[in-house]
């Protein structure tokens, strides 16, 4: 099914609940990335915000959650496995050496809906190579399973680990046949030290195919007039299976109350579900209004944006289609073309670009390779090599950053001064990167991954005898995703 582009009223959305929608999330801060919203089947509102842009995939963090707990669904639906199937069968050669009454009662339904009995969510487990799994089943199991939410984003990856034990296929090989290629869509999905794929947060798609991905959650499993998943799948999946409001979940944010099916969120209108991954990876199903939500963006109060979406969105949707509104459908238009993240103004220091031109930088200290220096939460760069040495060419409307690496290979970051974007491939991914100069000898700039979330904002101070480098993530956070401890200054000496 492709999907089919339309104006809201045609749906009977009014186009000015659109525009509130967005005036109000950037009032309050949200970085938007990506908006998608389809009703009746048919897309009625498409804005990428530049450097991010239609046919690149944004990571999803735990959004991916949802695609991995599909891929289960298919697994059952298939009698390849049973939800009640324990841990213990599973995984026998690992199990820790007397395992407790709870690790034997746990199954893949308490992976499902996060209640197979940790207090704690296990942490640093990325880290751990084959022995990642072994590790979460010697984590104490304090409660009975089923009983006590906890959110465990290890626990995802282990139902990924249960696939691939079951079928002897990755998460994302497994639904290729069952899912993507029917749905026409792409899902990539970041490996753990041990070869299992991160179905707990390592997932990456454009915004189109997270749309159809939620799309078929709300037609309940058909595609093209065939029965891909079961209902009865949905019927489990999308409903209030555990509560999440007790004495261990320590997030209390309003649409973080309602309950959790499997790997998906109740949300405070009545009805309403969704697939939520960090920072604001929306997929909002909305069955009574036939409607579907998409954002990719930035917040660190998500809750913020799913309550504008009740307050704004939900209310814009009629019973049936409405008059067009030409001025509004107009100034959409304006907005969906020009959208942009703020970009850094381009002023130029022509003397300190004619000194420092061309002139070689090597850091006093070791540093990853371009990619994973420039990368931002949710990246999945290519960490190899390091920096050997860095330069700078200038011109009207770009500076060039050109990293020479301990691997032998030469990168080049353009550097768009001109209230704008530059655009550049490294390693196969799309990096985007914005600057100026803000004081004497001091360039500023800001790089992003735009597979990823967030980006780096670098402060170089240039000095006769070499530059200090100051890096600091554009979310004011520390993340699991963005591991390097850059925030002391950092000397380069000049050779």
């Amino acid at each position: 099914m492709k999907l089919e582009l339309c104006s809201p009223e045609k749906v009977g959305v009014s186009t000015e609940s659109i525009l509130n929608f967005i005036k109000a999330a950037e009032a309050i801060g949200v970085e938007m990335h990506s908006l998608m919203l389809l009703r009746h089947g048919k897309e009625f509102a498409r804005i990428w915000w530049e450097p991010y842009s239609a046919d690149e995939p944004h990571a999803l963090f735990s959004f991916t959650k949802t695609l991995t707990a599909t891929a289960i669904g298919f697994a059952e639906q298939e009698g390849t496995l049973k939800l009640t199937d324990k841990l213990c069968d599973i995984f026998p050669d690992i199990l820790p050496e007397n395992p407790s009454e709870n690790l034997l009662k746990a199954d893949i339904y308490s992976l499902l809906t996060m209640s197979c009995g940790h207090e704690t969510e296990p942490s640093g487990l990325c880290a751990e190579g084959e022995d990642w799994e072994r590790v979460f089943l010697a984590h104490d199991f304090k409660y009975k399973p089923g009983t006590m939410f906890q959110y465990n984003s290890i626990g995802s990856n282990m139902l990924a680990a249960i696939l691939k034990r079951k079928t002897g296929k990755d998460l994302t090989e497994y639904l290729r046949p069952r899912l993507l290629e029917p749905l026409g869509i792409d899902f990539i999905c970041k490996k753990l030290p041990d070869g299992v794929e991160m179905g707990g947060g390592g997932g990456q798609m454009r915004a189109e195919d997270m749309a159809k991905f939620i799309q078929f959650f709300l037609q309940r499993g058909v595609w093209d007039g065939k029965h891909l998943l079961n209902e009865n799948w949905f019927d489990r999946a999308t409903v209030k299976q555990i509560e999440t409001v007790n004495p261990v979940f320590t997030n209390h944010d309003s649409n973080w109350r309602l309950g959790y099916g499997f790997q998906m969120w109740r949300c405070i209108p009545d009805g309403l579900y969704r697939a939520d991954g960090a920072f604001g990876q929306f997929g909002v199903v909305v069955p009574d209004k036939d409607a579907v939500l998409v954002t990719n963006s930035v917040s660190l109060y998500p809750d913020d944006l799913l309550n504008l979406m009740w307050k704004y969105l939900l209310p814009g949707m009629a019973d049936e289609e409405l008059p067009e509104n030409p001025a509004a459908k107009a100034e959409l238009d304006r907005l969906a073309e020009k959208a942009q993240m703020p970009a850094l103004w381009g002023i130029h220091d022509r003397n300190c670009e004619k000194k420092m031109e061309g002139v070689k930088f090597a850091p006093e200290i070791e540093l990853p390779g371009l990619t994973a220096l420039i990368g931002g939460s949710g990246t999945l760069a290519d960490r190899s090599g390091k920096v050997q040495e860095l330069s700078m060419h200038f011109e009207e409307t770009c500076a060039m950053l050109t990293v020479k690496q301990q691997d032998g290979l030469e990168e080049q970051l353009p550097i768009a001064m001109d209230n704008g974007w530059s655009k550049t491939t490294l390693r196969g991914k799309t990096y985007a990167a914005t600057g100026r100069w803000m004081g004497a000898d001091v360039f500023e700039f800001e790089a992003r991954n735009v597979n990823a979330a967030s980006g780096c904002r670098f402060l170089l101070t240039f000095k006769d005898d070499g530059l200090t480098m100051q890096r600091v993530s554009t979310l004011p956070t520390k993340s699991f995703w963005d591991d390097l401890n850059m925030e002391a200054p950092i000397a380069f000496k000049r050779i």
